[in-house]
C-alpha cells in the first residue's frame, strides 16, 4: 500500500515541516524531548526506548542522551545504513589510511566509539562547549541497518523519529510501516522532512 501524506496522518505519524534546517533541528529536539517526557510519565518504572532512524552524525540522539534528566532513565538507539556516514571527514581519512596500511576494510577499524566521538565533536563545533558525558552507558546504542529491512520487535519502541532521512529510504512505505508496528501503545513516530519543495522531492 502506498503511504501518502494523508495515509501517514491516519497512522498517527506527525510530519514536521520547516524550511529552515536550523529551526528544524531546534524544534525537533524540543518536540522529541516532550515525547520522551510523556513516555517517562506513562511508565516511570520501565525505561522508555527512543529510536532514531537515519541518525547521520548522531548529533540529535546524542544531544538528547546528554540531557541529565534522561541519564540512566532512557534507552536511546541510533540507526544508520552504514558507519561511515556518521563520521567526520577527518576521522574517516585517518581510518582509511590505517585500513590501507593494514590492507583491510575501513569498517574493520570503525567502532561505536568512533561514532560517539564524532557526534560529540560535532556538538562542540556547534555550541563551543565540550559535552560532558557523566554516564557513558547513557549514550545511544548504534545499530547498522537498512530502514526498510530492520527487524524491530512489535510494540517495543516508545518514541521513533527520523529527521531528513525518509526521502532516502530504499522502500519508504515498508520502512515506515515497520516503524509504526514497533510502537508501543501510546507511542509516537515523528518524521521530520525538509519541506521546501517536499511534495516533489519526497515520493511517499
Amino acid at each position: 500500500m502506498l503511504l501518502t501524506f494523508e495515509r501517514l496522518k491516519t497512522l498517527g505519524v506527525e510530519l514536521a515541516k520547516n524550511r529552515s534546517l536550523e529551526k528544524t533541528n531546534a524544534r525537533l529536539l524540543e518536540d522529541i524531548s516532550k515525547r520522551v517526557d510523556a513516555a517517562l510519565e506513562r511508565n516511570p518504572v520501565e525505561k522508555p526506548v527512543v529510536l532514531e532512524v537515519g541518525t547521520g552524525n548522531g548529533v540529535t540522539s546524542h544531544e538528547l542522551a546528554l540531557n541529565p534528566k534522561y541519564s540512566g532513565k532512557v534507552h536511546f538507539i541510533a540507526v544508520n545504513h552504514n558507519l561511515e556516514a556518521g563520521l567526520s571527514e577527518e576521522r574517516l581519512r585517518l581510518l582509511k589510511r590505517k585500513a590501507r596500511n593494514a590492507k583491510k576494510s575501513v569498517k574493520t577499524f570503525i567502532t561505536g566509539k568512533d561514532f560517539h566521538d564524532s557526534a560529540l565533536n560535532e556538538i562542540f563545533k556547534q555550541t563551543g562547549k565540550k559535552p560532558v558525558v557523566e554516564n557513558p552507558e547513557s549514550l545511544p546504542k548504534l545499530l547498522i541497518a537498512d530502514a526498510s529491512k530492520m527487524e524491530l520487535k512489535p510494540e517495543s519502541i516508545d518514541v521513533a523519529f527520523s529527521s531528513m532521512s525518509a526521502p532516502f529510504f530504499d522502500d519508504k512505505a515498508l520502512a515506515l510501516e515497520r516503524l509504526y508496528r514497533s510502537l508501543k501503545k501510546g507511542g509516537v513516530m515523528v518524521v521530520n522532512i525538509d519541506c521546501t519543495d517536499a511534495q516533489e522531492r519526497v515520493p511517499f
